[in-house]
């Protein structure tokens, strides 16, 4: 049987740490100690899932609390490594071996004891995506942390406060406030309108790959590579970006596409409109109340996505049938021009007056797609049957999803360098050494994402390798790397920012 879990991604979130005060030292015990304290803060990393009725329509978060009060098997794991590359093949192991969650477990923390270095450890939770997400990740690591390099006492939370926090983010939608009519007309008007952009949504363009009939059925291989800007470079496109008006989230997605259009032209010499996707953070928009009283950081999923479309990227061979120099392309002003388009756009998005009904307007559709993929999971197919789909006739009959993916900003924000975090010593007791998002990749999907710690901003694809080849995937990011260091990166126009 495939469970509801097993039907969902799992995003887990590794981090390494030492130990900057030779004074303070911990053992895997405390970490369980600390682990089970943040599950009282956050109480759905403890919860399990509870399907009622044959038909799966109605599905619990069940939080007991006996269960908050220790670990249950395999909840907490403590593995020996002894080095960086080891720890790479435990998660490599996590993500694509045989799935380690399901219905009774849906988080689990992993603590790797370096062997070659007394004072380091390193840290992964692994969570499902139907409970959690990348504020929750940070947010559960960030706590983690502070109680470790905290001598004083674990701290006590109320129960029922926190559960007040971990609820449905329907329930936290500021129209609940209004009456029941008008709260069923805009989610009417929501739902319509949400329709109606679906139908119009189509075409689209993907990185080359063996796309067959059963693609979606089949498991998939994630795999990662990570590319990075200088601290001079990361400077100087940040300072672009302001000079222009528009943030590098909002030029992310024409990079992106600049980019694959490069690498689609030395095989198609095709122009195609471009189909993305990108997650919402929606809890600014959710009630402020409950935003205030700790909704903010709260572990729970609530995220909304932004499927955006650019038009298709002018593409002219050279005579010797070579893809001309990325300036050739696009102009500096068309390229700015793109920028400010993509920024309006997702500003009409998030800003729409019935923006959480759209969000919500996916629920139903996309809750539909989960159960009818695992029903299809159990369900074998002939060989011969699974025949492949070629990219330019992709996009007749519906989207063709370039690339998921989004800028999340500065990630020292969310999980700072040194703890506990109200240390006023200039000698931290924890010191973080990295952190690192992973993925458990859909059939066939391909993720590019940004982030910027310690003034350096990192570039990194996630992606299915059993559809898209690896050389494919290092020849698009170093391509995404190079025009974004053409159009926003040009360290000699240092001095004119």
């Amino acid at each position: 049987m495939i469970t509801w879990t097993q039907r969902t991604t799992a995003a887990p979130k590794a981090i390494a740490f030492e130990f900057a005060d030779e004074r303070h030292h911990v053992s895997e015990e405390m970490i369980r100690d600390a682990w089970i304290a943040i599950k009282h803060k956050f109480p759905l990393l403890g919860a399990y899932i509870e399907v009622l009725g044959p038909l799966d329509e109605d599905i619990h978060f069940v939080v007991d609390t006996d269960l908050l009060k220790s670990c249950s098997p395999g909840e907490v794991m403590s593995l020996p490594v002894s080095s960086e590359a080891e720890v790479k093949t435990v998660i490599d192991k996590i993500i694509n071996g045989a799935r380690l969650l399901h219905d009774r477990r849906l988080v689990q923390l992993f603590i790797l004891k370096r062997l070659d270095r007394d004072n380091i450890y390193h840290l992964l939770i692994h969570g499902a995506h139907c409970m959690t997400d990348g504020i929750s990740h940070h947010a559960a690591m960030r706590a983690l942390l502070d109680i470790l390099s905290s001598p004083s006492p674990f701290p006590a939370y109320s129960l029922q406060e926190r559960l007040a926090l971990s609820v449905p983010t329907e329930n936290v939608f500021p129209i609940r406030h209004a009456s029941l009519a008008k709260q069923r007309w805009q989610k009417a008007i929501g739902h319509v309108i949400h329709t109606l952009r679906l139908k119009t949504t189509v075409g689209g363009q993907a990185l080359p790959g063996a796309y067959t009939t059963f693609m979606n059925q089949k498991l998939a291989h994630s795999c990662n590579i990570v590319t990075s800007y200088t601290e001079s470079q990361s400077s100087v496109i940040v300072k672009s970006c302001r000079k222009h008006g528009f943030t590098f989230g909002n030029a992310f997605p024409i990079i992106a596409q600049l980019a694959m259009a490069r690498i689609i032209c030395r095989q198609y010499a095709q122009a195609r409109a471009y189909v993305g996707c990108r997650p919402l953070n929606i809890r600014p928009y959710l009630d402020q109340q409950w935003y205030k009283n700790g909704g903010i950081d709260n572990v729970l999923l609530a995220i909304g996505f932004f499927f955006y479309k650019i038009p298709f990227m002018p593409l002219k061979l050279n005579e010797d049938k070579s893809v001309p120099d990325v300036g050739s392309l696009l102009s500096m002003k068309r390229f700015v021009y793109r920028c400010q388009l993509m920024k309006k756009q997702a500003n009409r998005h998030v800003h729409h007056p019935l923006f959480l009904e759209l969000v919500a307007a996916r629920f139903p559709g996309l809750i539909q797609d989960v159960k009818n993929l695992g029903q299809k999971m159990q369900t074998p197919f002939m060989r011969e049957d699974d025949v492949a789909l070629q990219l330019p006739d992709m996009g007749k009959n519906g989207p063709v999803i370039a690339m998921g993916g989004s800028s999340f900003g500065r990630v020292d924000d969310l999980l700072p360098r040194n703890y506990p975090r109200s240390t006023t010593s200039s000698t931290p007791t924890i010191r973080l050494l990295s952190s690192a998002a992973h993925l458990r990749c859909r059939p066939g999907e391909v993720y590019l994402g940004a982030a910027s710690i310690g003034n350096v901003m990192h570039m990194n694809v996630f992606w299915d390798s059993n559809v898209v080849k690896e050389d494919i995937v290092k020849e698009w990011l170093s391509e995404v790397k190079a025009v974004a260091l053409f159009y926003l990166g040009n360290e000699q126009d240092m001095a004119k920012l």
